[in-house]
């Protein structure tokens, strides 16, 4: 996985998952797919990319996935801002229908079927 797969991937991470073990409550990324848009963008110069990410919850089998765009000036990784208002492009699918949904932007980057947060006791 190339270092900008990697940057976005930690990104989403950081901005997306969570966990409260006082409720046994978690949050995490389930999958990404990362897609190049454009060499440069119009008006900054920067590349542009695409994240398909589906996020799974440790309350419900559905899931929900929504594509947020990130460009990379020079050496950072700027995600889009407010993508956290966009409504999800895929709603209370199953993991399986997630899976497919990723896989029509050229594969997945990152997958995580299981809760990666322990349960307290």
């Amino acid at each position: 996985m190339a270092k900008i797969e990697k940057a976005i991937i930690k990104i989403l991470k950081e901005e997306l998952e969570f966990t409260n073990k006082g409720t046994n409550y978690s949050q995490w990324v389930l999958g990404v797919n990362i897609n190049k848009i454009s060499a440069k963008d119009k008006v900054t110069g920067n590349p542009i990319y695409i994240a398909r990410v589906v996020v799974k919850t440790s309350d419900s089998p559905y899931v929900d996935g929504m594509d947020i765009v990130f460009m990379a000036p020079e050496e950072d990784i700027i995600i889009e801002a407010k993508y956290y208002e966009k409504t999800p492009e895929f709603q209370g699918g199953t993991v399986e229908d997630s899976i497919e949904w990723l896989m029509k932007m050229n594969g997945i980057y990152y997958l995580q079927l299981d809760n990666p947060f322990e349960k307290a006791d």
